[in-house]
């Protein structure tokens, strides 16, 4: 079964795009784009990891001499094609089709939009752009010795009816917290730096539809070759109230949080570095949120700290993916 699903991830990474293109005049939600303080940019490649490509600061300089992202905003398009991206480890049909950027009081706004439709009309990625307003800040920059970083995703999870018609089951959202705790432990006899991850993650389902929500699975895989993985938490509980402590070199931190009711399944495995939880949903009633807050204790001896995040949720109509996000954090 075919299904729409756009899906909005707020996060903030360099400027990175190859074969640049500068669009003139376009038609109504163009010109709408345009109302709203937008300008286009067209791209057919955009990576996330700025190595791979040799021309970054020559495309980011001509991007800024000639849009002035500091004093406008941006969208970067393919005219509804896909934009080949090393963002998506596994895209499980998803394609990134639109970015929207804006700099403000030096801060980068960015907006990722990503599809399983087999064609995209890019009017109605652009409706989108002009109606989204929930944008969120982070620093594009490493962290400075210990401190925090902040990447916040958005999903929008459609399926299809007779005729056409798509209807919205739910949307979720995932603030992923990046704390270091330090950059000077010693790891096996060589120095490294000390993280946790905790992912916020909220489920909303679309509560005039009758698509419960049976189960989610998150995970947070760190399996690189620089990177161990200390600590994960929760464990398997079906306690209301969920208790999570990371330990391991440096002090221990813990929070707790509400599980509403869902059974908790630890699936984490310490030797392939990655943590992995089921929130399975009681067996009796409606379930419209669901909110959970995992976490990982990571050490990382060379380079970004890479993260690949996933979630796939069950509802009773319908099943969907977010796929398999790459996100690198500055670091060593």
């Amino acid at each position: 079964m075919k299904f729409l699903k756009l899906i909005i991830l707020v996060l903030s990474f360099s400027l990175l795009s190859t074969s640049v293109i500068f669009a003139e005049d376009g038609k109504s939600q163009q010109q709408e784009l345009k109302s709203k303080g937008f300008k286009e940019v067209i791209v057919n490649e955009w990576n996330e990891d700025r190595s791979k490509d040799s021309t970054f600061a020559k495309i980011k300089t001509e991007i800024i001499n000639r849009m002035n992202i500091s004093k406008s905003k941006v969208v970067v398009h393919n005219n509804g094609k896909p934009i080949k991206t090393d963002m998506l480890v596994e895209k499980q049909g998803n394609e990134l089709v639109a970015i929207s950027k804006e700099i403000k009081n030096g801060i980068n706004y960015e907006t990722y939009y990503f599809s399983n439709n087999d064609s995209n009309n890019i009017n109605d990625v652009f409706k989108k752009i002009v109606s989204n307003d929930d944008v969120n800040t982070v620093s594009s920059s490493a962290v400075q010795g210990t401190g925090q970083y902040v990447r916040t995703y958005n999903w929008s999870f459609y399926r299809s009816l007779l005729f056409g018609k798509d209807l919205l089951v739910a949307t979720m959202s995932d603030s992923i917290e990046f704390s270091r705790k330090s950059t000077t432990a010693s790891i096996n006899g060589t120095i490294g730096s000390i993280w946790d991850i905790k992912a916020n993650s909220q489920v909303q389902r679309n509560t005039s539809t009758t698509d419960r929500l049976n189960e989610e699975i998150t995970t947070l895989d760190v399996a690189d070759t620089s990177q161990q993985l200390l600590d994960w938490g929760p464990t398997s509980t079906s306690s209301t109230k969920v208790s999570v402590g990371l330990a391991g070199i440096v002090p221990t931190v813990g929070w707790i949080f509400d599980s509403s009711g869902f059974k908790i399944t630890d699936l984490s495995n310490k030797g392939a570095k990655y943590g992995k939880w089921k929130f399975a949903a009681p067996s009796a009633g409606a379930t419209s949120s669901l909110t959970t807050k995992p976490g990982i204790r990571v050490t990382n001896t060379s380079g970004d700290l890479k993260l690949n995040l996933s979630h796939t949720l069950d509802f009773k109509f319908s099943d969907h993916s977010t796929g398999v996000i790459n996100v690198l954090v500055g670091d060593r």
